[in-house]
């Protein structure tokens, strides 16, 4: 059950990553895609040492779900503020926070 909830939300961060971003977020991609196959390979033998203590386990799997959504939450923010240094202070007269000059 675990296994297959995590593919599902592996495909789908996955795909968000690549149609958000392109070519911009290919490092996020390959931090995401190192800690999903760690988790691959560790969870089994989390499973196997903590059998029967399923609180652990999804104490661990929501630890690790909310650092994926802190992560596809923060990345956007980072290329967002990238995009607006780089086109929004050029076109439409802003400084470099974002307010608009008179």
């Amino acid at each position: 059950y675990f296994k297959k909830k995590l593919l599902i939300l592996f495909y789908f961060t996955l795909f968000n990553e690549i149609y958000i971003f392109g070519n911009y977020c290919i490092i996020g991609i390959y931090v995401i895609v190192l800690v999903y196959l760690l988790l691959i390979t560790v969870l089994p033998c989390i499973l196997q040492t903590f059998q029967g203590h399923l609180s652990i386990i999804l104490i661990l799997n929501n630890m690790f779900i909310t650092a994926i959504i802190c992560i596809i939450i923060y990345l956007p923010n980072k290329k967002m503020n990238k995009t607006l240094q780089v086109t929004g202070v050029d076109q439409r007269g802003q400084g470099p926070r974002g307010h608009v000059s008179p």
